[in-house]
């Protein structure tokens, strides 16, 4: 399978729909926020078989300032987000 990586907020907006406070397509808008990475599942043997190594590249560790701003970027997109749903209630 390949798809998005679930960020930390998607067990917090779920809760927040099964409370009621928020419809499934305004939790879709949260949901949106921020960078989408994507991750490869391998989930059979079958396909792992079938895997062919190509070459592997050395990733180092991402700054700490750089971590921070895209964290503080996500809260402020998130917000105004929020803030957008909340206001049209």
């Amino acid at each position: 399978m390949i798809g998005p990586i679930a960020n930390d907020t998607i067990f917090e907006t779920l809760g927040i729909i099964s409370s009621g406070f928020l419809k499934p397509a305004e939790a879709l808008k949260l949901l949106l926020v921020g960078p989408e990475y994507t991750q490869v599942a391998i989930k059979t043997e079958k396909a792992a078989s079938r895997l062919k190594w190509i070459q592997s590249v050395r990733i180092g560790q991402i700054e700490t300032s750089r971590r921070k701003a895209e964290q503080e970027a996500y809260d402020v997109s998130f917000a105004r987000i929020l803030k957008e749903i909340i206001g049209e209630k």
